[in-house]
């Protein structure tokens, strides 16, 4: 269909227990890509027993420059639970920077939590990727990727770094 696709499921609650209910999942998403452009948006609900509920909506997009694909990502949920409403939202930015068989990745993202409207958790993260391909199944690469955590101000902050080096074989 012109590079649209449309996925949609429904996950049935199954809870055998007699005095409680359970819930049940439903998602949508729909994408579409057509020569260097991709987007897509997906929404899912999750409906717990005892009237909670978790919704998820997302949105994403990448355009290929040739000398770089570019990447955007925005997220917004809700949680409704026993303690109050809880809100968070983040977005992530990246590209893929190709240089022949190498390509280096580049990502930022940050993401804020709120319960009642009391913040939660502010969360940011960078991350940096060198990819080196073998051959057409095979790569190896090395990451670095950095994260802070400022959960309720702060001195309450916590920091990350994290690293990684590997090889993929896709069969």
């Amino acid at each position: 269909m012109g590079g649209l696709g449309i996925s949609a499921m429904w996950a049935p609650g199954e809870d055998k227990t007699p005095a409680s209910s359970a819930g049940n999942v439903v998602g949508i998403m729909a994408n579409y890509g057509n020569g260097p452009l991709g987007v897509g948006v997906g929404y899912q609900s999750n409906k717990a027993s005892g009237g909670r509920a978790r919704t998820d909506f997302n949105f994403g997009a990448s355009y290929d420059l040739g000398m770089a694909k570019l990447f955007v990502q925005l997220e917004n949920g809700k949680n409704k639970n026993t303690v109050g409403t809880g809100k968070d939202s983040g977005y992530a930015l990246g590209a893929v920077l190709p240089m022949g068989a190498a390509s280096l990745t580049v990502g930022y993202s940050a993401e804020k939590q709120k319960i009642a409207g009391t913040k939660v958790s502010d969360a940011k993260s960078f991350a940096l990727m060198g990819k080196y391909d073998l051959s057409k199944r095979t790569y190896v690469y090395a990451a670095y990727q950095r994260g802070e955590t400022d959960p309720t101000g702060p001195n309450n902050t916590a920091k990350t770094t994290k690293y990684g080096l590997g090889l993929v074989h896709n069969f």
